[in-house]
Formats: structure tokens, sequence, C-alpha cells
């Protein structure tokens, strides 16, 4: 879901043939009556190489967002694998996509931001993600499983420049998010191992994973410079699921990530899953299940946590 101004609001959703609409694809529907009535509907996947590869080979959508700097301008991003294989039970979502609309959500094209030809390659990891900073540079970032790499585009999303890896070293990273500000200035939170590069998913109990924040003040440029900050030292230990309701494995960090930042302050609010029993007033245990220390790791002590910056750098100029 994505808005903009006072009454304009867009959600996003996959379908598949005969289920909510006729057709496959990306649908973006739009109200302009602040979510009253939403009667603008159009298909974000059109038939270019690209569009068509994701709606008949296959894809996971990311999240929706306006530019700031110009509202007629939407974004969505997407992984997907090419129309030749979607027989191949070895290959993978292993390209991301981008559908930009510029005239609010009626109609789209489609972009290529990577394409791996790799198809064992995987960026469906919960999820791909696109921010706007108030320049109206695009970012994208997404996760194959091991490391977190981001790309931009100064050109509405047509073009992007070649896959940085944000995550620093061999640990594992996952599910990334980005919030970006002023022109050039970005964070972008995702959870990494420690000490472990493997497959998250068959982490061993031993592997703790944290929190972590990558702010860049050039993000737009070859130049980067990211500054890193671990926000929480452990949130759990052993495998992390990426599948959503179809995991079969461990999903106690769940889906809910993300990163946002203050336009006032410029300081970051991170929303986290944390699974560890602290005895601290201000990171409380789960008090609906009776958390205790003998049920770290499991769903008894799961619980969402929020994390606020309150020194340092931001991503907006202060306002005073």
């Amino acid at each position: 879901m994505a808005a903009t101004g006072a009454s304009k609001v867009c959600i996003s959703y996959l379908t598949a043939p005969g289920i909510l609409l006729p057709n496959v694809g990306l649908h973006v529907q739009c109200s302009s009556d602040a979510g009253q009535t939403f009667p603008q509907l159009a298909n974000a996947y059109d038939t270019s190489d690209v569009g068509l590869a994701a709606s008949q080979g296959g894809s996971r959508t990311g999240n929706l967002v306006f530019d700031p700097s110009n509202p007629s301008y939407l974004y969505t991003v997407f992984a997907y694998e090419n129309i030749e294989d979607a027989p191949n039970p070895s290959a993978f979502l292993h390209n991301v996509g981008m559908a930009v609309s510029s005239d609010g959500g009626l109609t789209w094209h489609d972009y290529a931001v990577h394409v791996n030809p790799d198809i064992g390659a995987k960026y469906d990891n919960q999820f791909v993600n696109v921010a706007v900073d108030s320049g109206g540079a695009v970012y994208v970032a997404y996760s194959d499983n091991h490391g977190v790499f981001y790309q931009y585009s100064t050109d509405h999303g047509q073009t992007f420049s070649a896959p940085v890896q944000v995550s620093q070293g061999n640990d594992t990273a996952v599910m990334p998010w980005l919030a970006a500000g002023d022109a050039g200035k970005i964070d972008l939170v995702y959870y990494q191992a420690t000490g472990y590069s493997g497959n998250p998913e068959q982490a061993p109990a031993s592997v703790a994973w944290k929190v972590v924040m990558a702010q860049s003040l050039s993000a737009a440029s070859s130049a980067p410079g990211f500054v890193y900050t671990t926000v929480n030292p452990v949130v759990h230990h052993g495998g992390v699921c990426e599948g959503g309701a179809l995991c079969t494995g461990n999903r106690d960090l769940y889906d809910d990530f993300g990163v946002e930042a203050s336009p006032k302050s410029g300081f970051a609010s991170i929303v986290y899953s944390d699974d560890q029993y602290q005895s601290d007033p201000n990171h409380k245990p789960n008090p609906v299940y009776g958390c205790v220390p003998a049920d770290n790791d499991t769903s008894t002590c799961d619980h969402t946590n929020v994390a606020t910056q309150t020194s340092g750098t931001g991503i907006y100029s202060k306002k005073k």
C-alpha cells in the first residue's frame, strides 16, 4: 500500500487466473477518496519482455511507493523468472524487475533491475524492496539468501546501477527494507547471522541473528560509503524461514520488519521481530504467553520491537 497527499491511496496484489480477477498479474488499485472506493485498476505487468516473463514465468512482489518529489510516479518491484524457466523445477526467481507508472497508477511500464543468468539464484526472499528519495532517485534492495544488495536509478527506474553488496563479510543477511530521505540518503536494515554463511533455513541452533542498519548519505553514487550499526545483538537463534505462510521451518522472525525515518529529526525507527527473553523494562518479554528465559527462540517469547535512533546522523535535514 502507498499513499500521497490527503486522499490518494493505492494497493497492489498478485492474482492468479480466475482468482480475484480473470487475468494473472500484479494489479494496482487506487482510491482518490481516502480509501472509500477503489475504482482505478491496472495491471502493472505490461507486454514487454520483463512484464510477460513476470506474468507467465512466475513472480513475487515487493512494496509500492510514490515519488515524494513527483507523486505522479508510482513504483513497485518484483522478483521474476524467465518464461522458459517455468517448467524447470531447478529454476528460481533469479531476476529483479520494476514496474513504473508516471500517471498515478493508470498505466505501467516494466524494466529489468537485475538479470542473473544463473537460474539457481533466488531473489524472492521476503521481499524485494523499493524506496524513493526527495530528489527522485529510486533505490531497490534484495537478498539472494546470502547477502543483501542494493541498486539505484536516476531516470525513474528505466536503468539501474550495478548491484552493490551492502551486508558485510560472508555472514548470511536476509529480509532487507529501505527508507529514503533527502537526495542520496538512505537507511537499509536487515537481519544478519553471526559466523554463519549458509542457507538461513538450515542455520544451526547456535547461530545468532542480529538487526543491522546500514546508512548511506551518498547512495545515488558509485561511492555510497555505508556506515553500519548493530541495533540489537541477538533477536533469534537458529533457522529463519522466508516462505511466509508456506513455511515449514522456524518463522519466529515472521515478515514484520521495516524502517522509516522521521521527516522532522531524520532519525530512523525500525520495527523487527524478536524471540528472546530480556529482563529489561525497555525490552519487555511477551506479556501474553508468559515468556521466561527457558522459552528463548520459541513462539512463546515472540514479539515485535521498535528501535528508534536517538543520536548520530539522520537522512533528513532537521527541521527547526
